[in-house]
This record gives C-alpha cells, structure tokens and sequence, in this order.
C-alpha cells in the first residue's frame, strides 16, 4: 500500500520514519513541508481542520511525522505503517 509521510527532513522523528520505512521498502511519498510552500500549506489545512490534532495542539506538539494511505486513513504511529495499517 502506498502511503504519504507527512514530516520535515528537521524532525528528528520524521527522519527515523523515512529510515524504518525506506529499509522496509515500502511505497510511500515524503511531503516536506520545511522544502514546499504546498506541503506546508497542504500541513497547516489539515492542522487546523483535522480533530486528530485537537490533542497534538493541547499539548503543544507539531503532529509530525504523519502518515497518510492511500484511502485516507491517518496516523502518528509509525508502528501501526510499518506493521501494514492492520
């Protein structure tokens, strides 16, 4: 399943993201938002509008790395994309 990471190539996180999944050989596209005006954009759409960022925000995080399939469905949990979204 291909699948979109939602990150920056700063965060520490989202950089051990593309790491664990590029080694898993998995089908996937990056969307930096600290490289695109459009993924920062296409970032700050979903931040403000997605309620799975009620809590990222509460707690004063940015919501990245984010993981996106093809069908829509959205994560923060690296484990549950490299297990195969069961």
């Amino acid at each position: 399943m291909k699948f979109t990471i939602v990150g920056s190539h700063l965060c520490l996180d989202t950089q051990e993201a593309l790491e664990k999944c590029s080694r898993a050989d998995m089908d996937f596209e990056f969307s930096n938002i600290s490289d695109s005006l459009d993924d920062l954009k296409f970032y700050l759409k979903l931040r403000e509008n997605d309620p799975m960022y009620e809590e990222v925000i509460e707690n004063g995080n940015l919501g990245i790395p984010l993981f996106i399939s093809e069908n829509g469905e959205k994560t923060f949990d690296l484990d549950k994309v490299l297990e195969g979204w069961k």
